[in-house]
């Protein structure tokens, strides 16, 4: 029940989103089965006990990826370019300001701009190896099964 990135999903479908930066920076996407396979391998496990654990998807993919894949789960074209990490910075810092005298949130704000330009990719495998985590969800179905959800509770 993740309605946290409805706003991303709904501007790539309807064609209102530009991909900040160069689309290479990886992001490390998890479905919430697979966080909620991870809360379970370390509740009463002794050995977890005081341990930090990464738990993410499968695989670290790229803004490109992850940007593309929703906009193709949509069935829509993916944003055709890219703004530059400095424009869309100077867009934000505008979008705040406006939005301080609106009261309205911003269109694009600063956060939302690290999101797509820095990496957030994790290494899982010290969950994997002491933990017997295994991610079962893909970014694709993690993506058709939330975009799936989104259009049944009406959100798309």
């Amino acid at each position: 029940d993740d309605t946290r990135r409805i706003s991303l999903f709904k501007s790539i479908k309807n064609k209102k989103f530009l991909i900040v930066g160069n689309g290479k920076a990886y992001l490390h996407p998890t479905y919430i089965d697979d966080v909620v396979q991870g809360f379970l391998l370390v509740t009463d496990n002794q050995a977890a006990f005081g341990e930090v654990y990464n738990i993410a998807g499968p695989a670290p993919i790229t803004v490109d990826e992850f940007v593309n894949t929703i906009a193709s789960t949509l069935q829509v074209a993916a944003p055709p370019f890219k703004i530059p990490k400095p424009i869309g910075v100077l867009a934000a810092t505008g979008f705040e300001l406006l939005s301080k005298i609106t009261g309205k949130a911003p269109f694009v704000s600063k956060s939302k701009i690290e999101f797509l330009t820095e990496d957030h990719g994790t290494d899982i495998s010290k969950a994997k190896v002491q933990l017997g985590y295994e991610p079962e969800y893909d970014f694709k179905k993690g993506i058709q099964l939330t975009i799936d959800w989104y259009n049944s509770n009406k959100h798309l």
